[in-house]
């Protein structure tokens, strides 16, 4: 119980039995794919895996070596890998210890200091454009670089490790919030949702001078907290194998509309 204007209010906790359980609940039903997740703490093995999995430009901003000194308590992220040893899908978190700071105020000055401009330099932005994250109060986690080799799409991999990682991130630091970005074409399909998400929100970025990825101009914040991790945490496969099959065309279908947007950002 805590109190809120002298009225004491219930308030989601997870179970630890049951997040440990749910985590190995995802485990199975990547093995059952011919899959074996692990989680590891190192940058540069995650480097190595996202090789594996063909992604372009390998890691992005947030995990980037160049733009960041990230030490193994501060990062977990998670891979599956397929019969050969091979990683067919990838997915990082960063731990975010810093309280009395607002998610707002450090967003505003991270994206600042790591994007680049489409005309150069850096990105500048509105102050007050995450305004509804004000009153945010850390810890936090970031979850991000998620992507799927191309020949194991439509099988719902992805949002299972993703599902996988944030209860794992969870256990590990125990966030007040867990927190990501993605595009409004995909919140349209529902992927915030299958991938573990309980909320999402316009991300409302101002831009003074806008990123030169397109994917970043107009992202839409996701998130969950202990409720949503208490909700997540007692249905990890959200309906198993039915949701699984029936995003397959879906997950195929944003596969190549990311393919056509970067291809129109490398001309």
């Amino acid at each position: 119980m805590q109190s809120f204007e002298g009225v004491e209010v219930s308030v989601f906790q997870p179970n630890d039995l049951v997040v440990v359980d749910a985590i190995s609940t995802l485990q199975r039903e990547l093995n059952s794919l011919g899959l074996v997740a692990q989680t590891a703490n190192e940058v540069t093995d995650f480097e190595i895996a996202t090789s594996e999995v063909e992604k372009p430009n390998m890691v992005g901003e947030h995990f980037r070596r160049s733009l960041n000194t990230l030490p193994p308590d501060q990062v977990l992220w998670a891979g599956a890998y397929d019969e050969d040893g091979k990683c067919a899908c990838t997915v990082a978190s960063q731990f975010l210890p810093f309280k009395g700071r607002s998610l707002d105020r450090h967003l505003i000055d991270y994206f600042e200091r790591c994007f680049e401009a489409e005309q150069g330099g850096r990105v500048e932005l509105q102050r007050g454009s995450f305004a509804f994250l004000g009153l945010a109060e850390g810890p936090f986690v970031y979850v991000g670089e998620g992507h799927c080799r191309n020949d194991m799409r439509g099988k719902n991999i992805l949002g299972l490790l993703q599902r996988l990682l944030i209860l794992s991130a969870y256990w590990r630091w125990r966030p007040n919030l867990i927190y990501g970005f993605m595009e409004p074409r995909m919140i349209a399909k529902n992927y915030h949702t299958n991938w573990g998400y309980s909320f999402q929100k316009p991300s409302g970025i101002i831009w003074k001078k806008r990123p030169a990825i397109p994917v970043w101009r107009d992202p839409c914040f996701v998130g969950l907290a202990s409720e949503g991790i208490c909700r997540l945490a007692e249905d990890p496969l959200m309906g198993g194998s039915s949701l699984r099959h029936a995003s397959n065309k879906t997950e195929t279908n944003i596969h190549k509309l990311s393919e056509k947007a970067r291809l129109a950002s490398d001309t």
